[in-house]
């Protein structure tokens, strides 16, 4: 009868705490609206300047040859127009001869000159856009068009570019040596007859000079790394994976580099933009960003820019781009078009330019055919270790946490070391901890904290009344590691019957030898397990030596790895202290006072 009154007043008690920590239902954090310097911090670690260096060979006529035959049927042209008939009336009017000749020579000069030889010269140029990673094992987005270009189109560019500026320059050079010879021979040119004289070499010169082969080059990213206040750029070969075309094609490439826990952009899962919808463009425009009054330093800052979509277009290829008014420049082609929660709902990829050419209308292409590219690469968007720490860090400044935001800023920088936007928002967070600054819980929020806490142990009384009333003498099957002789006391043993089925078919297990975790036998989960200090870790170890995150064990194709997550003391295996480490069976691994052995097998 007492139970059962025991039984009433805690389940009441249960039902009035539950109760009372019930509030209104918040909008879920990934569907609030970031701010905009949220919407920064989220992106700019995983956007990337994107470069490939091309080659174009170019012939242009070394000498030439004055046709003979063409000159003296001027002359006989002259000396018929004339009536001369005796040298010495030709001798007389020479300077009226030579008049004639030079226009006749201005007004068809490719019948007077022929090339006998030709000269070759080799061109350099880069193509600049943007991209971003996608998956934390360095697979980048970008255009198509910035990565892989297609080579008739090159060549047709360095034809519109180099040749082009080629042929100027040098039919200005050859039309002042041409005017000097003259002179010499005492017939100055007037200045109107040197311009057309330089326009029709410019023409015989286009005529016969062409580009003779491009070389596309391979694509590199550029990632920036700052150590202490020296910011430096590392460029990364990278792969075309898959690649579409330029416009009207899919302009889409997906690149590979090497490399291991890079930070990147979550995809939208939105099939469409709508109009009106705010988006905001990242990448790298190469006016400002490369511009030589600003340090190189400043090239690792990109360029963020906020509009609305403006309209939806279908192509004649029956594919949607989508029209927006944020302003993107060349350069940021490639680059991410986000959401106003920092997901990635396109690229930018191409320009409409107005009739009037005052402006242009700016155009991406979907996340959707984004998407598209990537299933084609086999390629899975992974975020893998740092990213999820790198955004646990932004939650807590944007909380004033920075105690917490340093600690997992310090995690990011073990896992991938040198990124500039990381190591500036830790400087920012170690100054707030020195000056004390940062916003504390509020003794409401403790309130909430405690009433749940006391709702859930009054629950879990009455469960253990219940379970005692119905089955006193049943008894919870337990797994413990086996014990040496002379070990001491009984171990902590773990109820086996309550792990998730998941940790039950692991084949990983860590032993405790010595330590708060002595005795026992922790099973590792496929998805790999956080060790610390941290009551949030999947496995806690109380100890003062212990960092709140320490480390944090993987299963990486089968195989065991552990991090150790910029511990203060450091992590050990086998006397050794590590960074990164693959773990096999009988290794120690030492956290603080703890020493764990790995063990393989059910």
């Amino acid at each position: 009868m007492k139970s059962r009154r025991a039984l009433g007043a805690f389940g009441l008690l249960a039902i009035m705490c539950w109760a009372a920590s019930c509030r209104a239902p918040e909008t879920p954090a990934t569907e609030r609206p970031l701010t905009t310097q949220q919407i920064v911090r989220l992106a700019k670690p995983a956007v990337v300047m994107v470069q490939t260096t091309h080659t174009a060979r170019a012939s242009f006529p070394r000498s030439v040859q004055f046709r003979e035959q063409r000159v003296m049927q001027a002359v006989r042209r002259f000396l018929i127009s004339r009536g001369i008939v005796y040298e010495w009336e030709l001798e007389q009017r020479r300077y009226e001869l030579m008049g004639f000749l030079l226009e006749d020579i201005l007004a068809n000069l490719s019948e007077y000159m022929t090339p006998v030889s030709t000269e070759e010269k080799t061109y350099e140029f880069t193509s600049v856009g943007s991209g971003f990673f996608v998956s934390a094992d360095g697979y980048v987005v970008t255009c198509a068009h910035v990565a892989a270009p297609d080579a008739k189109e090159l060549r047709q560019w360095a034809s519109e570019q180099f040749l082009a500026s080629e042929i100027d320059t040098r039919a200005q050079q050859e039309a002042e040596i041409f005017a000097q010879q003259l002179e010499q021979a005492g017939y100055s040119l007037a200045g109107g007859q040197i311009e057309r004289l330089r326009g029709e070499l410019a023409k015989f010169l286009r005529r016969h000079a062409s580009i003779k082969q491009v070389e596309v080059g391979t694509p590199r990213v550029l990632l920036g790394s700052r150590v202490g206040e020296v910011v430096s750029v590392k460029p990364l070969t990278a792969e075309v994976v898959v690649k579409g075309g330029a416009i009207p094609k899919k302009d889409v490439a997906v690149l590979k580099v090497s490399g291991e826990n890079f930070l990147t952009i979550p995809l939208s899962d939105a099939t469409r933009l709508e109009q009106g919808d705010t988006v905001f463009a990242i990448g790298y425009p190469i006016a400002e960003t490369l511009m030589r009054t600003f340090e190189e330093s400043s090239a690792q800052e990109p360029t963020l820019t906020q509009g609305v979509c403006s309209a939806r277009r279908t192509l004649k290829e029956g594919w949607e781009a989508v029209q927006i008014d944020a302003d993107v420049k060349p350069g940021s082609s490639g680059g991410a078009i986000v959401n106003n929660q920092g997901q990635v709902v396109g690229i930018a990829a191409f320009r409409v330019k107005e009739s009037t050419g005052q402006g242009a209308a700016n155009f991406i292409v979907p996340v959707s055919i984004v998407r598209e590219f990537l299933q084609r690469a086999n390629v899975s968007t992974k975020d893998g270790l740092a990213t999820p720490i790198y955004r646990e860090a932004l939650d807590a400044i944007e909380r004033e946490d920075f105690q917490e935001a340093l600690e997992k800023l310090n995690q990011v920088e073990a896992l991938r070391p040198g990124i500039p936007a990381v190591q500036e928002l830790r400087a920012a967070a170690q100054q707030a901890v020195l000056e004390g600054r940062g916003r504390k819980q509020t003794p409401t929020q403790w309130v909430w904290a405690a009433v749940g806490v006391v709702g859930g142990v009054l629950a879990v009384l009455g469960v253990v009344i219940v379970a005692r009333k119905r089955a006193g003498a049943r008894r919870v099957q337990v797994q413990s590691a086996p014990q040496a002789a002379g070990a001491g006391d009984a171990p902590t043993q773990l109820a086996s019957d309550v792990m998730p089925t998941q940790l039950r078919s692991a084949p990983y297990y860590l032993v405790g030898l010595q330590g708060a975790l002595a005795g026992q036998r922790v099973p590792v989960p496929p998805s790999g397990l956080t060790i610390g200090r941290a009551s949030d870790c999947d496995l806690t170890i109380n100890e003062p030596l212990v960092s709140r995150l320490h480390a944090r064990l993987t299963v990486e194709a089968g195989q065991l790895v552990i991090y150790d997550l910029n511990s203060t003391n450091g992590t050990t295996v086998n006397g050794m202290k590590v960074q990164r480490h693959a773990l096999q069976a009988g290794d120690i691994v030492e956290i603080g006072n703890t020493q764990l052995q790995v063990s393989v097998g059910v």
